[in-house]
């Protein structure tokens, strides 16, 4: 059983999984290591503008750091561990500021960017900061013109490069000790500046067979006698099909012509070692499928392109990849953090003892919050509400000293941060424990009850403005005023100041969030004045209002409209790059069909008791009171309020909408029905051609979807496919505009949003 928990949790496709896991880094991107810098892909830069920036600040924060201090003993001042954007800019700003350092590649500098195709686009970021600091030039261009541009200016500064020395181990003892095949070196601190492996998915075919398939970065095996194919020209596979040649069959193949990537003099040294050795060469050919020991491969002629392509099969043994640069066959892209996690730097959502500690905590603290505002709102005042306000958060911090303080001993030291939390932590828990024993009178004659509101309001205005700094982005400005509007009118002024009707808090709300079970009783009452008004009224919202704002918007009512969804949106803002990733976390959504089904099932029952007064007791109460009670607990109680809200800070802020929510499944079901029937307009398109498979937007989606798998294909993410909600996030930290708001599938346009490229490419 214990073991059966543990594999719902954690590794690949547990419920803890979060996809791409980063180092956590303080404000100048150091790790929790001390003088451990760490930038560029392994840090989760989404670009070369950001690598560029990144390398910049970090080095001249070093340099600043080490101002007035005395000489360093150790061989280098700052070790550089990587050659890509980040590293280089680091490397010239050091240079610039007289700081002694080194950097090694293991390869050759800039190695992923001359391992693109010739002419791939290389798009300026739209995110981020709006310049570049440092000398190195960077704007719209190709991999060619760049690497053309970058060379002769790196070449004439004469960095301390060391190329082709990998980097075998990193320790600190002291100081830094970096070991290479060739020699150890010292250094004060370490920027460490690696990229990304290309995991390369199917190359197009129907099946991968692992390791028969290596791509590029694992493919420096050395064969006998085999039937190798080498998939993608680029010089890098050419020298490599050359070298197999020797001692193998070797196919190489491109799917466009050999001369788009390679220049004439490349070309003709192809041609040559074809003609003399066994290397069989195919243009506009790729991969279909791979079977036991053959590859069945598949021809065009661009010639004559309506004709049907030719199929055909060849021997196989092995299959190197040089086509990542063929964004539609990136399955992902994944940091090599076996350095960083070998040193024992703290990552990200990490579930060591502290944080079950902490899931624990949040548990029964909004448990305890939600059971009393639940059962006792009434008897309780805003004096008792804030003493519980401030009981939890002394106590959070005073916890939160005693774990920190545990930590620190064990490495040798007590921090004084821990002392001081403890102590001040637990001054404000005992005030807000006496304020709350003592009954503190009500404030303006007003109970917990009527306070609620005003606080939940109060947060989602707070954080939701966070969020709109955070973001500076026109679309999540607009959605994060939709829901302070909304939060606050609807469900605060309208209801307790103009209506004064406890009712009218379900006036934007559908089934079940507002005809659910454990209300419906109230609805349908003659003698609740005006129950009958709000029943009519939320079935026609349910029924007509809601379908219609479906077909123009899909499920955006969830993160735009939505009360529970605003509170997920914006105090949980922080936390979505938690969201439970991959293929297992989406098939756990099946729970929701269970969810959704209980409830139906209820609200008819109970409905049908009410309007027939049919009823019969059981163990001395009404069995439509157990059922009301059952729901009102287990569903409203324990899956909308405590539980999601308890776990925001762990797995993301929308559990209950993605998980459990029978609203959020009506519409899913809504929206798929209409865009099937080519009625719906929600989708969100996107272009593969900007794709640079940096993985943003799937990290930070907060219902779990790999969207980076739609935009590197350039294919449709809408209700079909997905359970998406439209929080837009995707297409906001998006660096090259590679996705926005689409278009009804039959081309009337309903654009709600647009990145400029876009439009010019339409």
């Amino acid at each position: 059983m214990l073991n059966g928990i543990q594999k719902f949790f954690r590794g690949n496709g547990g419920f803890a999984d979060m996809g791409d896991r980063y180092p956590v880094l303080d404000a100048h991107f150091q790790s929790s290591i001390a003088g451990l810098y760490i930038i560029g892909d392994v840090a989760g830069t989404p670009d070369i503008k950001a690598s560029l920036n990144t390398g910049y600040d970090v080095a001249h924060h070093i340099a600043d750091s080490a101002t007035g201090t005395a000489p360093h003993t150790e061989e280098f001042s700052v070790a550089i561990i990587g050659g890509g954007p980040a590293g280089l800019n680091a490397a010239i700003e050091l240079q610039k500021r007289g700081v002694k350092y080194v950097l090694l590649e293991r390869r050759e500098i800039l190695h992923a960017i001359r391992a693109f195709e010739s002419n791939l686009p290389l798009f300026y970021p739209s995110t981020g900061d709006p310049h570049i600091r440092g000398d190195l030039w960077f704007g719209d261009t190709t991999a060619k013109e760049l690497i053309a541009k970058w060379t002769p200016q790196i070449a004439s500064l004469h960095l301390n490069i060391h190329e082709r020395e990998e980097v075998k181990s990193l320790k600190k003892k002291g100081v830094f000790i970096i070991s290479t095949p060739q020699r150890d070196y010292t250094a004060g601190c370490v920027i460490l500046a690696t990229g990304k492996l290309a995991f390369l998915k199917k190359l197009g075919a129907e099946e991968e067979i692992t390791p028969r398939v290596a791509h590029e970065n694992a493919a420096a095996k050395k064969y006998t006698k085999k039937h190798v194919l080498v998939n993608g020209v680029t010089a890098a596979s050419v020298a490599r099909a050359i070298d197999l040649s020797e001692s193998n069959t070797v196919t190489i193949l491109d799917s466009s012509a050999i001369a788009k990537n390679l220049d004439v003099g490349e070309v003709a040294h192809l041609m040559n070692n074809v003609r003399t050795k066994p290397i069989a060469l195919y243009e506009h050919t790729r991969i279909d499928r791979l079977e036991k020991d053959t590859a069945i491969l598949h021809r065009t002629n661009p010639a004559r392109p309506s004709d049907p392509p030719e199929i055909f099969t060849i021997q196989n043994d092995i299959v190197e990849s040089y086509s990542g640069i063929d964004r539609a066959f990136v399955d992902h892209l994944e940091a090599d953090t076996t350095m960083i996690r070998a040193l024992g730097v703290k990552m990200e959502n990490t579930w060591d003892w502290k944080r079950y500690a902490w899931l624990g905590i949040a548990l029964v603290a909004s448990g305890v919050f939600y059971y009393e505002k639940k059962s006792l709102y009434s008897e309780f005042g805003l004096g008792t509400m804030l003493g519980i306000i401030a009981g939890a958060i002394g106590g959070f911090y005073c916890i939160r000293g005693v774990l920190n303080g545990i930590e620190g001993m064990r490495w040798g030291k007590l921090p004084r941060r821990s002392i001081v939390e403890f102590f001040l932590g637990g001054a404000l828990a005992a005030l807000g424990v006496y304020a709350v024993f003592s009954h503190p009178a009500d404030i303006w004659q007003r109970s917990l009850g009527a306070w609620y509101p005003a606080i939940y309001s109060i947060l989602v205005i707070v954080f939701g403005i966070k969020a709109i700094f955070r973001w500076r982005d026109s679309i999540q400005t607009k959605k994060y005023i939709s829901l302070m509007f909304f939060q606050v009118f609807f469900f605060w002024v309208l209801p307790e100041f103009i209506l004064r009707n406890w009712l009218s808090y379900t006036l934007v709300y559908a089934w079940p969030l507002v005809l659910a079970p454990h209300t419906i009783t109230s609805f349908l009452d003659p003698q609740f004045d005006p129950g009958l008004f709000y029943f009519w009224w939320g079935t026609g919202i349910t029924v007509i209002l809601l379908p219609i704002f479906v077909a123009l918007t899909g499920k955006k009512y969830c993160a735009w409209v939505c009360g529970c969804g605003g509170l997920a949106e914006t105090v949980g803002d922080s936390f979505r790059h938690y969201s439970p990733k991959g293929k297992k976390n989406i098939e756990r959504e099946v729970v929701i069909y269970w969810v959704t089904g209980i409830a139906l099932a209820l609200t008819i029952i109970v409905g049908a008791m009410t309007l027939l007064k049919i009823d019969f007791t059981f163990g001395g109460a009404k069995f439509s009171d157990y059922l009301q009670k059952g729901y009102s607990w287990g569903v409203d109680w324990t899956l909308i309020s405590f539980i999601p809200v308890a776990l925001y800070p762990f797995f993301g802020g929308k559990i209950w909408c993605r998980y459990w929510c029978p609203t959020a499944l009506y519409m899913n079901v809504l929206s798929k029905i209409f865009t099937k029937k080519n009625v719906g307009y929600f989708r969100i398109d996107s272009d593969k051609g900007r794709c640079i498979a940096c993985n943003m937007c799937s990290r930070y989606c907060e219902v779990g979807i790999d969207v980076m798998r739609y935009a590197l294909k350039g294919q449709t993410l809408d209700n079909v496919t997905s359970s998406c909600i439209g929080c837009g996030v995707c297409i906001s930290v998006c660096p090259t505009d590679t996705l926005w708001y689409g278009e009804k599938k039959s081309g009337q346009l309903l654009q709600i949003a647009i990145p400029a490229a876009a439009k010019q490419r339409a």
